[in-house]
């Protein structure tokens, strides 16, 4: 799991979730990026970002807007998890 790997590895994700949560969505496709400003500005659907690890592993971090009566939530995982 990434739990595991960040720290086995002593990994810092808050840079990582720093970035997601100021509009910097690391290697996405023009698309994907698209998407992001869309759910932004309907505040619906998901906001993806895909950053790869010092240690060459790539991971997605999603925010949720699904659901208004919960609190958005972010989710960070492997990409091949995803």
């Amino acid at each position: 799991s990434l739990a595991a790997h960040i720290q086995e590895n002593e990994i810092d994700l808050m840079p990582v979730f720093y970035n997601h949560a100021h509009c910097n969505w690391g290697i996405l496709t023009d698309n994907d990026q698209l998407a992001n400003y869309v759910a932004i500005a309907t505040q619906d659907g998901r906001l993806l970002s895909k950053y790869k690890l010092d240690d060459g592993k790539d991971i997605y971090l999603i925010t949720d807007f699904e659901c208004e009566e919960q609190p958005r939530h972010t989710t960070a995982m492997f990409v091949q998890d995803y």
